[in-house]
């Protein structure tokens, strides 16, 4: 019993909150109905009418009349944005391995988004029409991403915020310094684009998305929590693949446990709207685009170092789906080299002074992320 017990807790449970870190969570809805939900990290305890923490504070936009007091603040908020077929969960993923407890514990105010179909957030019906499992990475951006920020800015009173995104969520922040969705960028002060790029042309694992495509059009979703759920006990083991373990981490870098437990907690199912505009990227420019009659561009280099935003990117020198070529390709577009540019990009590996190479997840959850990643971002936060 005590054996399944434990089991239990690697793989369903939650993390344990740390001390003196206090979380709770905002809901809100997005313009096309979705209820979001978004986990919220705090140092500090948040104040109620009877002086006790809070539990929740729910948002409501447009059609609503109910909503959380704003409680300004001296620093910004920071939103961080999953990546494709992930949660939120990936960056609270284990005790000493959470970059939201991280920047918490310095006095950040943290949320975490959780995009339609994942986490907690509202799921496609099955029957019905009513959330439908269609939808794009440009429905992420210009409801989810949109509402999301809405949402934190409300029920702090601040300004702007800081937006972190880690792969997919990157993009969408770079489509919001693009203007794919107008006037969201006034709203940001800074950003950080972690193992993330719209440049797709150089990953084998994107074009082995493409080949889903027709199981996912029939399903409506591609069924990857159940999958990854299946295979998280054999992770990073002696019966598992180091090439598919490649994918998404490079596994000198990570613990099992904490391999194991990405693959068992932080998982999603993307719609195939998504997968397929993702997969489109790969063709023409190679680029993600969207799929409006005139497409805009997810990274347009004549906005992009000229939008206001000063903007990090972080990369892993062996990530296999965001690879270092893609990355340089969106490092040239924010014109990263130049003298007086705004933006920076950091890149991870031994060449460049880290004690390990980096895959695509460990710039979450890699071994010595705390010393290695998180001091990065909170130091670009704390400069912007």
């Amino acid at each position: 019993c005590k054996a399944k017990r434990a089991r239990r807790a690697m793989f369903c449970m939650r993390p344990a909150c740390d001390d003196g870190v206090h979380e709770s969570e905002l809901k809100c809805r997005t313009r096309d109905g979705w209820r979001l939900h978004i986990r919220r990290w705090s140092h500090e305890e948040l104040n109620t009418k009877d002086g006790n923490p809070a539990s929740n504070d729910k948002i409501r936009l447009k059609d609503d009349t109910e909503e959380a007091p704003a409680q300004p603040r001296e620093r910004l908020p920071v939103l961080l944005v999953h990546g494709l077929s992930s949660s939120s969960e990936c960056f609270d993923v284990a005790p000493g391995i959470s970059l939201a407890k991280f920047l918490a514990k310095r006095g950040w105010e943290v949320f975490a988004l959780d995009l339609r179909g994942a986490g907690r957030s509202d799921h496609p019906h099955f029957l019905g029409t009513s959330r439908s499992r269609y939808w794009t990475i440009d429905t992420h951006l210009r409801e989810d991403f949109v509402a999301a920020v809405e949402a934190v800015l409300s029920v702090t009173g601040a300004p702007q915020l800081h937006c972190v995104g880690h792969s997919l969520g990157g993009m969408l922040l770079s489509g919001a310094l693009s203007d794919v969705v107008p006037d969201v960028r006034t709203k940001l002060a800074s950003g950080v684009m972690l193992s993330s790029s719209p440049f797709l042309g150089t990953s084998w694992f994107v074009k082995y998305l493409g080949s889903l495509i027709p199981l996912a059009t029939c399903t409506g979703l591609l069924y990857a929590r159940m999958m990854q759920q299946f295979v998280s006990p054999f992770v990073h083991s002696i019966v598992s693949s180091t090439a598919l373990d490649r994918v998404y981490f490079w596994p000198s870098n990570t613990s099992p446990s904490a391999a194991r437990s990405l693959h068992a907690r932080c998982f999603s199912d993307p719609s195939s709207g998504v997968v397929d505009q993702v997969y489109a990227a790969m063709h023409g420019q190679r680029e993600l685009h969207s799929l409006d009659v005139e497409p805009v561009s997810y990274c347009d280099s004549a906005r992009l170092p000229v939008c206001g935003v000063p903007t990090l990117l972080i990369s892993g020198d062996k990530d296999e789906q965001c690879t270092p070529e893609d990355m340089e390709r969106t490092a040239d577009a924010l014109r990263v080299h130049d003298e007086m540019s705004p933006h920076k990009h950091v890149k991870l590996g031994p060449a460049h002074g880290t004690n390990d190479h980096y895959g695509h997840f460990d710039t979450l959850i890699g071994k010595r992320v705390e010393k290695e990643v998180f001091p990065l971002i909170e130091e670009w936060l704390r400069e912007h």
